[in-house]
């Protein structure tokens, strides 16, 4: 159970930094209701990585270290065009 988890843990920790690296310093965590906000989006996006890592770790269960490798880096850089798109406001 204690593995278990240990595992869940370093889930939820790796998520948080992820968020944090990216989204840390954002406006809305000014004043007491900007705190709150910035709490309600963090825990959302909380479930939406987790989720991710787990759909990811489920489709590479099965794979070689390096078809793994292979599918994260194709999924990455989709990940990317998706991300620039949006950023350009597509």
């Amino acid at each position: 159970a204690l593995i278990l988890h240990s595992i869940y843990l370093k889930r939820i920790l790796f998520a948080s930094f992820i968020i944090n690296f990216l989204f840390y310093g954002s406006i809305l965590s000014t004043g007491f209701l900007g705190i709150i906000i910035y709490s309600i989006i963090f825990l959302a996006l909380l479930f939406i990585v987790s989720i991710a890592f787990t759909v990811i770790e489920v489709f590479c269960g099965r794979y070689r270290i390096d078809h793994a490798l292979k599918f994260i880096k194709n999924l990455s850089l989709l990940m990317g065009v998706i991300i620039l798109l949006a950023l350009y406001g597509y």
